[in-house]
């Protein structure tokens, strides 16, 4: 039946946005506020045809906005800057780090060449399950030279286990597989199209692949045009030189089959018939089938190196074809050098999903509306005619007036659009969130006539205060966090902000949701990653995915492997106990009397800029007895970052500075000054001195359990139960820094480790004194580097150990007795 063309019938429903939904809307707003004092709403009416420009105006706004977001956010030539909008190509965001056992063979396979194949086992220990590597060369090796070759890769190899290897993980042992021979025997009928020499080194070629087996790769491109869906090539660990399946990981053969090879020569072209073929090793010949017994044996095929050793005979109408040796083993060099090929030569990632280009679009241009208007109106760029009467003139301005403000608006909204880029980059210091632009003279006549003077700066100020520039940038970062599924709790600053005053709170907030954006591919791909303690030489090395998202989240910084003691050790101070608010031994803090009528008190204002090195500050400290002697204590590195707990007071002809070493309302005098400036500037560098310690002292460890087992020849530890090393890490943090006291905090950071391990590890949290976490550093920095080049039976390797295993179980027991720093 032929289809029947008609014109739909209009529903008088207009499209959200259009030219006419917009006037639909205005013209009932009018009526709505104005119904009784405005009857015109026809064409002719000034009222209309103003209205009619405003949306017309607005539609070119919503225009703008439809743009695709490439364009969007395109530069001059169309390319985005995605490292600064945290946005990354699929080969970065996508792929992961080795975690399955075929992942691991896969990490293996692609970085070391040599390797023909490598099967990974878990090896049940005393002290939990380990990984055993097993290798295969392309090649047999043997003499003093594949010695040392051999000693190389498994160096290699131990490297690409150290750098991929994930939390609670560690190697037990890397061998090679033991080599068998095996010669091909047997008798081809081969036709004429194609010489004998391609023919047997394809063959030689083919069976030799089909016996020893191997992992076998191919090229990106080649994988899509096979049918591999892109997501499928970055699932699992990223490969640089082709795809490699799981497929393709072949599990060890029990047995090489004759009828396999079979198969393998008859699929050669140019084979028309085989007569006979079998294997021979060790004087014994094979018909059937030959055991490889496991996997850690390896059987390679024998290729001729001269006329007699070869054993397959080529025959062509009944009669013998001769194949040079020399001939032979110069194509199946060519064949076996484009297999290896593939192995040496790194793929482009990029083709697979190219970064998006956009269309560079100047969309922050405002072209005014009053241009629009009809020539009578006398507002465009052309103004009224020169012969026009003062009252004309006066009244043009009037409507000028009278557009401005929506016509600003407009100009701010594209102004806006203009700068997204900016808006949603990752800055860690926006200077602002909103942006303005004034109306262009040019296509206005007489605009200074209506703007005020200093337009510019006007706007602006107008604009800054509303710009809330930190509280906004905030909630933009959350955005681009959401986009990968992340959310960084500003909480651990804002409530817990010992340290800063409350105006600051926003702004750390945005420099460390900024920090864990620069970093997201790594937080998010490497969380379960295990510190590479052979390369703690380079930056970032010895420190944990774990660690490094942890402290991210807490406010920690960056993460890096570094000592928490070390900042008040070599800022020339000890910290010791409380015992000096408790005695009036010279050089040490007096109780202060109570505050007269004659001697107020005062609380002491906050000046000086923050910040400053202690070698800065310590100088304006002098007079305060603490910094005097080097002597610091809990309550005070935990109370004197508060201005709350100074206050100033006359003394004789001087001031006193006074300090609340408690809540219990007994206060200690710590300085005296000649004068009340010198003790206000004093206590303020005291109190950002006192926040720089803390802040250098605020970190964490994660020790992994697993590699503090022992490594000689004797039995577990004694009195060490036997879970305490499978699956374990210890993470310790300072208690002496005023955050790290809360109790609330303390929470908090602990389950923010319990929430970012995984999750098939327990993590112990212990907060451990100033000597106790100095103990710990001592014997972990000689631990590492003992470490970073393992020996067997090392026995300071041992040594150290064993003497952290009895530190952490000695925490351990004290916590659970009560005893919490």
């Amino acid at each position: 039946m032929p289809e029947t063309r008609t014109i739909r019938r209009s529903t008088g429903v207009q499209e959200q946005g259009s030219f006419e939904e917009l006037k639909r809307q205005g013209i009932g707003s009018v009526q709505e506020l104005a119904g009784d004092l405005w009857t015109d709403y026809n064409l002719h009416d000034p009222g209309v045809t103003i209205l009619e420009q405003l949306c017309y105006g607005l539609t070119d706004l919503i225009y703008r906005t439809g743009f695709p977001v490439e364009d969007l956010l395109a530069g001059q030539d169309g390319s985005l800057e995605c490292d600064r909008l945290a946005l990354h190509p699929a080969e970065r965001i996508f792929p992961c780090r080795p975690t399955t056992i075929d992942d691991y063979r896969t990490a293996i396979f692609d970085a070391v060449p040599e390797i023909d194949n490598v099967w990974l086992t878990t090896v049940e220990g005393p002290y939990g399950p380990l990984l055993r590597v097993v290798l295969r060369l392309k090649e047999r090796s043997e003499g003093a030279e594949h010695r040392a070759m051999r000693e190389e890769i498994r160096a290699r190899v131990s490297r690409v286990c150290s750098s991929s290897r994930n939390l609670c993980e560690d190697l037990e042992e890397i061998v090679f597989v033991r080599e068998i021979s095996c010669v091909l025997h047997g008798e081809i009928e081969i036709g004429a199209g194609r010489p004998a020499t391609e023919i047997l080194s394809e063959l030689y070629h083919l069976c030799s692949r089909s016996i020893s087996g191997g992992i076998s790769s191919r090229g990106y491109e080649e994988a899509l045009r096979q049918g591999v869906e892109p997501e499928e090539i970055f699932r699992g660990p990223l490969t640089r030189f082709g795809f490699i399946r799981d497929d393709d990981l072949d599990d060890a053969r029990d047995e090489i089959r004759v009828s396999d090879l079979y198969s393998v020569i008859r699929s050669i072209d140019g084979v028309e018939n085989i007569t006979s073929l079998f294997l021979e090793s060790g004087g014994r010949t094979y018909h059937s089938g030959m055991a490889c017994e496991g996997a850690e044996t390896a059987v390679y095929l024998n290729i001729p190196e001269s006329d007699g050793e070869i054993r397959v005979q080529l025959t062509r109408s009944g009669r013998r074809v001769v194949v040079s040796a020399r001939e032979l083993e110069a194509r199946y060099g060519e064949l076996d050098f484009a297999r290896r090929s593939m192995r040496h030569a790194p793929q482009d990632l990029s083709a697979i999903a190219p970064l998006p280009h956009g269309e560079f679009r100047d969309l922050g241009r405002y072209v005014s509306i009053q241009n629009q208007f009809p020539a009578i109106y006398g507002i465009g760029r052309f103004g009224v005619a020169e012969s026009a009467s003062p009252r004309r003139r006066g009244a043009a301005a009037q409507l000028k007036g009278y557009l401005l403000p929506f016509e600003q608006l407009m100009a701010n909204f594209l102004a806006n659009q203009g700068n997204l880029r900016t808006l949603f980059s990752i800055e860690s210091s926006p200077q602002r969130t909103y942006w303005h632009q004034t109306l262009e003279e040019s296509g206005i006549a007489d605009l200074e006539r209506v703007y005020p003077e200093q337009a510019e700066a006007s706007i602006a100020a107008l604009v800054e205060k509303h710009d809330n520039v930190f509280e906004r940038k905030n909630r933009l970062l959350d955005y681009l966090l959401a986009l990968y599924g992340e959310r960084v709790s500003p909480s651990a600053l804002r409530d817990f902000s010992s340290y800063h005053p409350p105006q600051e709170t926003e702004r750390i907030a945005v420099r460390q949701k900024a920090a864990f954006l620069n970093q997201i591919v790594e937080l998010g791909r490497d969380r379960g990653e295990a510190p590479d303690y052979g390369a703690a030489d380079k930056s970032g090395a010895g420190v944990s995915g774990l660690h490094r998202r942890v402290s991210l989240m807490l406010g920690f910084g960056s993460g890096s492997h570094r000592s928490l003691t070390r900042p008040i050790l070599s800022a020339g101070f000890i910290l010791g106990d409380d015992s000096a608010f408790s005695g009036t031994e010279p050089g040490l803090p007096v109780p202060a009397e109570e505050p007269g009528n004659d001697s107020p008190w005062f609380q002491v204002p906050l000046s000086g800029p923050d910040g400053g090195t202690p070698e800065e500050l310590r100088p304006l400290t002098a007079g305060i007895c603490f910094t005097d002697s080097g002597r610091l204590t809990p309550s005070l590195l935990q109370r004197g970052v508060a201005l709350d707990n100074y206050r100033i007071a006359p003394q004789g002809t001087g001031t006193q500075l006074l300090f609340a070493a408690s809540d219990s309302g007994k206060w200690w005098r710590i300085g005296l000054f000649p004068d009340q400036g010198s003790a206000v500037t004093s206590a303020n560098a005291l109190r950002r001195l006192l926040v720089g310690l803390s802040l250098g002292s605020e970190g964490m460890h994660v020790v992994e359990h697993i590699l503090l087992r022992p490594r000689g020849t004797h039995g577990r530890e004694d009195g060490v139960p036997a879970d305490f090393f499978p699956f374990r890490v210890s993470v310790l943090f300072p208690a002496w820094t005023a955050r790290c006291r809360d109790r609330n905090f303390r929470r908090l950071a602990e389950e923010t480790v319990q929430r970012n391990c995984p999750a098939h590890i327990l993590a112990e949290c212990h907060w451990l004194r100033f000597e106790t976490m100095a103990a710990f550093e001592t014997l972990f920095a000689a631990w590492l580097c003992r470490m970073n080049a393992p020996e067997p039976g090392d026995p300071e390797l041992e040594r150290t150990s064993r003497a952290l295993v009895l530190l952490l179980r000695d925490t351990r027991s004290r916590e659970r007795e009560g005893d919490l720093p």
